[in-house]
């Protein structure tokens, strides 16, 4: 892709003199892309060497948009930022609606832990967890109106895959909505997760995380031609599969899927421009 648009550009801007000064100067931008998508890759396999409570799906997500756009300065930093500010106006929904509830007297440690670090169960009761994840689901889904893109490979659609865009415009694939979702549910003291069950991404959550009890337990489908009346429940589908059904989606299973779909919008891409080649993604 990167060399497509380079030598479109050049041939636009010197349809009859393209010069060695030009070439140098695509060899120079060239280089600098491999450069950076090389000090991605090295950032990407310390990271995921780490332990998996930290390796967290926003960030994970914030590696595949590096990559994907290096001319584009995509900060984690801001990812991060653009998630906080999310939940902070989820908490300023609760409060009114529940003025009451335990999260307003958490310290700024716990919050921290949250932000930082995968958790394995909700941290309050069911009533308080319920409504936590009623304002959350709420807010994300009705007033930001986040909502999944129904995707044709077209070339185009890299952006729905990178998380920066998708925290802009409210509008991607459904793997990185859930992804951000999580990210705001767990700044919150929920436990969610995302599921990959029967070939369809989705998320699941309960008010207790224990071994066949889904009780109150919630699993739900955005992608959905029917949105904004998109929480489909599939919990039904989800107590039917095995445990060979079900893939819970972290670090390796989302460059995977997001692996496969860039991929498929290269093979689109060399369709387009009349190039049989396979091109392979190594992110």
């Amino acid at each position: 892709m990167f060399y497509i648009e380079e030598i479109k550009c050049l041939l636009t801007q010197f349809p009859q003199k393209i010069d060695c000064n030009s070439i140098q100067e695509f060899c120079n931008i060239e280089m600098s892309h491999y450069e950076k998508l090389s000090s991605i890759r090295n950032e990407l396999d310390r990271y995921i060497k780490k332990l998996e409570s930290e390796q967290l799906l926003e960030e994970t997500c914030t590696f595949i948009a590096q990559g994907i756009q290096p001319r584009k300065d995509v900060c984690y930093t801001n990812v991060s930022a653009s998630s906080d500010t999310i939940a902070q106006e989820v908490l300023n929904c609760l409060k009114v609606k529940h003025p009451n509830h335990s999260i307003f007297s958490t310290s700024r440690e716990i919050f921290s832990y949250w932000k930082n670090n995968n958790i394995k169960d909700n941290h309050w009761d069911e009533t308080e967890s319920t409504q936590i994840m009623d304002t959350l689901q709420e807010y994300i889904f009705s007033i930001l109106n986040f909502r999944a893109c129904i995707s044709s490979f077209a070339p185009e659609d890299i952006k729905w895959i990178c998380i920066d865009y998708v925290l802009q415009t409210k509008y991607g694939q459904d793997i990185i909505v859930y992804a951000i979702f999580h990210s705001v549910a767990r700044r919150l003291g929920l436990r969610c997760d995302v599921l990959q069950v029967f070939n369809r991404f989705c998320v699941f959550w309960k008010p207790e995380f224990v071994p066949n009890n889904f009780e109150n337990a919630r699993c739900f489908y955005i992608k959905d031609e029917n949105f904004p009346n998109c929480l489909h429940d599939y919990l039904p589908d989800y107590k039917s599969c095995t445990h060979h059904d079900v893939i819970e989606i972290r670090t390796e299973q989302m460059l995977d899927m997001i692996k496969d779909f860039v991929e498929l919008f290269i093979s689109g891409q060399n369709k387009q421009f009349g190039i049989s080649s396979k091109v392979n993604c190594n992110m």
